[in-house]
């Protein structure tokens, strides 16, 4: 159901119309710039979206002077989206100045944590991290090549040590599994499928 709305909401965001930020909307913009505590995009001008209708922002994009094909242009450096309408964000994108997303932040069950980050390079994740737990490490992190899962390491303890390991091959198949039993980084031991 989520999938679904999440493809709505993008849908109906490219046919949107940014409006003039009043006092309240920016207001709106520094509280989710605050929720999110980035930094990156202070100073930045802004743009908001109503894709709903109901005269509160849902998508914040953040953009900077730029050129493009020999003309003076808006780059878009990163999104925000209140999915549920609730004003705070739950999903965020950074981009590249060429307008390919690097970096993409999810908060799945919307209780204002990002659970989800991931790393995309040429159009393709190459790197997904979990923090189940909410403290600022991942928990559980995968690889990617050429859009295949090649390995996944996880924190056993959700204490963002990784314990787990588990390497797969072409077919995207565990191949084999590595254990680090006494917590040192190194695999103990390795079984083979």
């Amino acid at each position: 159901m989520r999938s679904v709305a999440l493809i709505f909401i993008v849908l109906i965001f490219f046919t949107a119309c940014p409006k003039k930020q009043d006092t309240a909307t920016q207001n709106m913009t520094s509280i989710a710039s605050e929720q999110t505590g980035k930094s990156e995009v202070d100073g930045l001008p802004s743009r908001t979206f109503d894709i709903n209708g109901d005269n509160k922002p849902d998508i914040w994009e953040y953009y900077k002077k730029g050129e493009k094909d020999g003309k003076q242009t808006d780059i878009v450096v990163r999104k925000e989206f209140d999915l549920n309408h609730d004003g705070k964000v739950d999903m965020v994108k950074v981009f590249n100045d060429k307008g390919e997303t690097v970096k993409e932040m999810i908060d799945f069950d919307f209780d204002g944590r990002f659970d989800t980050t991931n790393y995309i390079e040429k159009g393709q994740l190459t790197r997904q991290e979990m923090d189940l737990n909410w403290d600022g490490k991942p928990d559980i992190v995968k690889f990617f090549e050429k859009g295949k899962i090649v390995r996944k390491e996880l924190s056993t303890k959700i204490d963002g040590k990784m314990d787990y390991f588990e390497y797969y091959d072409d077919k995207g198949s565990v191949d084999r599994i590595g254990i680090d039993k006494n917590g040192d980084g190194d695999v103990d031991q390795w079984i083979k499928k």
